[in-house]
């Protein structure tokens, strides 16, 4: 741990606390919980990656878990790469005013934007999935998995202009966004399932279930943790690789997180998810066979 922090792994869990509960101070992931990214329609209110060149991507996709409020009444953004200076697109990927999904970006010979032709719905999550490949220079929008629209012999985006970049998630966006996910590959399906962070071409994954102890404000930074292979203790980095929240926008509990039907000390999602059964009481047991209990198996996130 770092002994200059109360929260090492800032997973909101203060470094002493995790000792008395045996669990890993130094993994956000321990204990785990399941959380989202919650926004309220400013376009204040964000999470802003790092300016770095691994952002900067001709061929991409991006995958996001959405949920639109409510009380959704104006287009959100759910992940951009802008040059406001002169409002270039690499790429954005929103909902507008009618919770419609639109994917845009800019080419050398002008915008292109794909629009749903239908809206997804309020209070319920959905799947988005954006991707452009440069070599079959298709551009293409999904929906749960189904191609909705689509754009051939489109030229590359503009990856570069003058001015400063912003990388942004949730700018504008009213609702609660989970498993963002950038690819710098093209990719034909669509993936609900968690990330180990390693995979090939896999540029940034922010799974929103590691917390914070940090409070918004512009001398904190890195609040929301990048599961990107290699960037596991990069509290040791200052979190110069994590994203920063801004505004209003803040962590919250996830689906069914509170909810443990068996009193198991495990949630119903954390059981179902790892094959264990949420009517019955095993935090004993050990699905895996590898002597660690599944209750411990859940408290130290692995």
């Amino acid at each position: 741990t770092d002994p200059r922090r109360t929260d090492t792994d800032d997973d909101g869990v203060l470094d002493g606390a995790e000792v008395l509960a045996v669990t890993d101070p130094a993994n956000s992931l321990s204990p785990l919980t399941n959380r989202v990214l919650r926004f309220d329609g400013d376009t204040n209110s964000y999470a802003e990656a790092p300016v770095q060149s691994r952002f900067a991507l001709t061929n991409f996709t991006i995958e996001a878990a959405v949920k639109p409020a409510i009380s959704w009444s104006a287009a959100g953004t759910v992940l951009s790469r802008v040059f406001p200076a002169y409002g270039t697109e690499n790429y954005n990927l929103g909902l507008d005013a009618s919770r419609y999904p639109v994917l845009s970006f800019q080419s050398f010979t002008g915008t292109v934007t794909l629009t749903s032709p239908r809206a997804i719905p309020v209070d319920e999550w959905s799947w988005l999935t954006a991707s452009y490949n440069a070599s079959t220079r298709m551009l293409s929008l999904l929906v749960n998995g189904i191609a909705v629209q689509y754009a051939s012999n489109v030229n590359p985006a503009v990856i570069s202009d003058l001015g400063l970049v912003h990388t942004r998630l949730g700018a504008g966006f009213n609702g609660d966004l989970d498993e963002v996910k950038i690819w710098g590959l093209a990719q034909s399906t669509y993936t609900t399932n968690a990330l180990t962070g390693s995979e090939a071409g896999l540029v940034a994954y922010y799974r929103m279930d590691d917390g914070t102890s940090m409070a918004v404000s512009p001398t904190n930074r890195g609040q929301v943790q990048d599961f990107k292979a290699g960037y596991s203790r990069d509290w040791t980095n200052d979190w110069l690789n994590a994203a920063t929240l801004h505004g209003n926008a803040q962590f919250a509990s996830g689906p069914g997180e509170a909810t443990d039907t068996d009193g198991d000390g495990m949630p119903d999602w954390w059981e179902l998810v790892n094959g264990l059964d949420p009517n019955v009481n095993d935090a004993a047991g050990d699905l895996d066979g590898d002597g660690l209990s599944n209750l411990n198996e859940y408290l130290t996130g692995n």
